[in-house]
């Protein structure tokens, strides 16, 4: 390798693993519960929950916009990042905080938001400021770099109802041919043993949960394992052998210690590092290593080798060309017992309708909360049937029930006809729980988008039934939206076991 290789090596090594063994080895406390909805991949159902977006701002218009993956249908919620999983909240409101027509992927902040915006000067640094030269490639200072929730906190997060829009290009399938034994163990509910080898995005850099900041998110091979321990068994493990700023050569050095934690499966996970400049059939001869090596002293091992999300085209030190080289590589290295979960072609997609600030952790090689779902929705798109992965995930059709089937009571002996009516939203796994939604509006109207189907769309990824209680206004008359909350809670209780 050249002494200008080298340098960047080092570089991006460190940068990797600036703060593995400090953050990474001690895992905060956090209030994060596991959801299986949370699992679905994105590309699936009629949710997108939670997706990423980081505004910016014109400097010369003023106007701020964010996109979307798919054309949005309804928008049920955006909140701040940090706030996502939040029952309590600030929802933006539509008009007031944003404007965002059906059919269209682009969100605009009207004047006098409350959603942060920022411009492209304030997501870079002067050059030599900051502690890694993160050299922009237009020569004009460095990429700010987040070492911790930086980026977290200024992105949003956005759930909406998508359009019909299929997603371009080859997606992860049930890979039962290629991963017979895994793929039989969860399907039997057996235990599994999983070794993961891998870079510091595998160690879980800029997750929420690493960082110790809400919504306290885990990583992917965290969301990972909790999923299939919760779908398949709970003796399913998972040893993590990923150390920040390594890459394929230091893979080759941990054969013995991915041995000794006796995998059933093995998770491969490097390139970022790689992409430095080692040559792709450098690259391919590392892992075609690794794999023969541990084949030798274990025959019946299987195998997931994942190719990298890409990191920040703007920044000088990533070879960009380098990411689909790896991709294409391991795919040939993919065969029986050897499967290929491509998050390269999917980044690749995503990012040609999103900036890479709306998918970054730390603005230039990790992926954000949204991104780490990601990972683990690929990986489980593989292992588990499409039934545990899809099933679970798509609620079942809202169920409209009228509050009065006669005329409705005013609360002063007179009767009138009503259109009121409740909403139920039930949760393909319901925990017994359900939640009366009475949304806002000031008596003057009804806010049932944001402040009702859209709290009941959060609610039914916990798994608590939402229901959306669409009253009268008073008009003059104090007891007749009290007596619509009452007749809902009473059918409400008496449906229960429904």
């Amino acid at each position: 390798m050249s002494p200008v290789l080298t340098r960047f090596a080092l570089t991006l090594m460190a940068l990797c693993g600036c703060l593995h063994g400090t953050l990474a080895a001690d895992p905060p406390q956090s209030s994060w519960s596991y959801s299986a909805e949370l699992l679905r991949p994105f590309w699936q159902g009629q949710v997108v929950d939670g997706e990423s977006v980081l505004f910016v701002r014109d400097p010369a218009s003023g106007t701020a916009r964010g996109r979307l993956l798919f054309p949005n249908s309804r928008l049920i919620r955006i909140t701040l990042a940090s706030e996502w999983r939040n029952p309590a909240a600030v929802v933006f409101e539509e008009g007031r905080d944003f404007i965002c027509t059906a059919g269209s992927r682009e969100i605009v902040l009207p004047a006098g938001s409350r959603i942060p915006a920022f411009t492209p000067d304030q997501l870079r640094r002067p050059a030599g400021s900051q502690k890694y030269r993160l050299t922009h490639r237009d020569g004009n200072g460095e990429i700010l770099f987040g070492a911790k929730d930086e980026y977290h906190q200024m992105q949003v997060a956005v759930t909406y109802e998508r359009a019909a829009a299929q997603w371009p290009t080859a997606l992860p399938q049930y890979a039962a041919q290629t991963l017979p034994r895994a793929t039989a163990r969860l399907r039997d509910r057996q235990s599994l043993s999983i070794a993961l080898l891998g870079d510091s995005i595998s160690t879980g850099c800029n997750a929420s949960g690493w960082a110790g900041v809400a919504p306290f998110q885990p990583p992917w091979q965290d969301l990972l394992l909790q999923h299939l321990q919760a779908v398949s068994s709970p003796t399913v493990s998972l040893t993590n052998l990923a150390v920040g700023g390594t890459s394929t050569p230091w893979g080759l050095t941990k054969v013995a210690d991915v041995l000794a934690a006796k995998p059933d499966l093995v998770l491969l996970a490097f390139g970022m590092n790689d992409s430095s400049g080692r040559p792709a059939s450098e690259y391919a001869a590392n892992i075609s290593a690794i794999i023969n090596q541990i084949r030798k002293a274990a025959p019946d091992t299987e195998f997931i080798l994942i190719s990298s999300m890409r990191g920040n085209a703007d920044w000088v030190t990533l070879q960009q060309e380098l990411f689909p080289a790896y991709r294409d590589a391991l795919q040939e290295l993919a065969g029986p017992g050897v499967a290929l979960a491509d998050m390269t072609s999917i980044w690749t997609e995503m990012l040609q309708h999103k900036a890479d600030a709306d998918l970054t952790g730390n603005g230039v090689n990790h992926p954000n909360d949204f991104g780490h779902r990601i990972y683990a929705q690929v990986l489980t798109s593989l292992l588990l049937p499409p039934a545990a992965d899809t099933e679970a995930a798509v609620p079942a059709e809202p169920i409209e029930v009228r509050l009065w089937p006669e005329d409705a009571p005013n609360g002063d002996q007179t009767f009138e006809k009503s259109d009121a009516k409740i909403t139920v939203h039930i949760p393909q796994a319901p925990s017994g729980a359900a939640v009366v939604i009475c949304p806002g509006g000031g008596y003057g109207g009804l806010v049932t988008g944001p402040e009702g189907h859209g709290i009941a769309a959060w609610l039914n990824s916990h798994g608590i039934t939402g229901v959306v209680l669409e009253y009268r206004l008073p008009r003059g008359r104090s007891f007749v939206p009290l007596l619509d909350a009452q007749r809902a809670i009473r059918i409400v209780r008496a449906h229960a076991a429904e």
